[in-house]
């Protein structure tokens, strides 16, 4: 059984999305950013069954065992409970099996799970083990009594979850990020100093999305950025549910050591910028790395979660991700200009740039057929 049950269209996706080949395709109307109905399917239908980041593992380390997670906060907000037993992970609900109290608010440590309101109790796999008050009650407990157990995905100390009961086949291995990033010392990441960072944007989450799957507007937006990495040379891949941009290092840009037998063994890597639709921005640099996480608020706010990590004795000097705050209040300024923009009376849709703009087509297509 799955937590979401998708919504029906008002109108017809493909009159929205132009499924053409990119050199024939018209950008979407401005339906897929203000129709209030198809911000619902998308909520159903994309954000409740894809999967989503939880976070790596260091997040996770000290005295607790118990972190309560809440799924796309302002959009789905789905309690559950990260619980942590030795070394294995479990994604369970966090809500009561009794009358649907919240177990856990906060972080903390206990060798079983207990609902404060009735004393419900279980192990820290969700197993039920006791209720007071209970002796008379027929055939209990069953199989409802225990905490639903939700689907979990560990990966080189990453953790993603997803609230459809198996939806992991596209993620990794055998995927854009695995052929890449195997040489990548995931285990070695440490929280920054400053390790989380939030910023609320009035656009629609798609629009942060498209503007995020270009170096299109690079020369345009962003100087110092320019300056770090190429524009002639920017290799955009797209892989089922992946999209990946490559960054060439410019002048004395710090870059990837590749091993040999690398797919870009000889090249001046400065950064590797992954999206896994729909909600996940993984940017790696020599230093380390920086996640995007998009949380819709509303079908014109979105909420954009940064967490950093970093390798042991690296040096943000000279990289590509060095000045990120920079970055991300420039593309802010630009998303919320086309916010406003599409809503003009003058504005239909526009046409792509097969060379700059495939990123762009491929989420796009990603959002028409989740939707068909």
């Amino acid at each position: 059984m799955e937590l979401c049950v998708p919504k029906l269209l008002s109108m017809n996706i493909n009159q929205v999305i132009d499924n053409n080949p990119i050199g024939k395709a018209h950008t979407p109307t401005s339906a897929l950013y203000r129709d209030s109905a198809l911000y619902e399917s998308v909520k159903e239908n994309i954000f409740c069954r894809y999967p989503f980041w939880i976070g790596h593992e260091v997040c996770f380390d000290g005295k607790n065992n118990l972190f309560p997670i809440n799924v796309y906060p302002g959009m789905l907000d789905e309690p559950l409970l990260l619980s942590k037993k030795e070394s294995d992970f479990h994604m369970l609900s966090n809500v009561c099996t009794h009358r649907g109290a919240i177990i856990e608010k906060k972080n903390c440590s206990k060798n079983r799970i207990i609902c404060p309101y009735h004393g419900r109790r279980w192990d820290l796999e969700g197993n039920f083990q006791f209720m007071p008050g209970f002796k008379e009650v027929e055939n209990f407990p069953s199989d409802c009594d225990h905490l639903k157990k939700i689907a979990l995905y560990r990966y080189n100390s990453f953790l993603w979850g997803t609230l459809s009961d198996d939806n992991f086949k596209n993620l990794v291995p055998d995927s854009l990020f695995q052929k890449y990033m195997y040489f990548f010392p995931f285990d070695r990441l440490q929280k920054a100093e400053n390790f989380e960072t939030e910023y609320a944007i009035n656009c629609n989450w798609a629009l942060y999305c498209e503007n995020y799957l270009e170096g299109f507007h690079i020369p345009f937006v962003h100087p110092d950025l320019n300056q770090a990495l190429s524009n002639e040379v920017y290799p955009v891949i797209c892989d089922k549910e992946w999209i990946l941009q490559i960054g060439m290092a410019e002048g004395n840009t710090n870059c990837f050591d590749l091993p040999k037998g690398h797919l870009d063994y000889g090249s001046r890597v400065g950064a590797y910028y992954f999206y896994l639709f729909p909600s996940t921005m993984l940017n790696f640099y020599p230093w380390g790395l920086s996640v995007n996480q998009i949380l819709p608020q509303g079908i014109d706010s979105v909420m954009v979660k940064y967490q950093t990590y970093v390798l042991p004795g690296a040096k943000l000097a000279n990289s590509a991700g060095a000045g990120l705050d920079k970055v991300e209040l420039e593309d802010q300024e630009v998303v919320m200009r086309v916010q406003k923009g599409i809503g003009s009376r003058n504005y239909t849709r526009g046409r792509y740039s097969p060379k700059h703009e495939k990123g762009v087509y491929h989420f796009h297509q990603l959002i028409s057929r989740a939707l068909l």
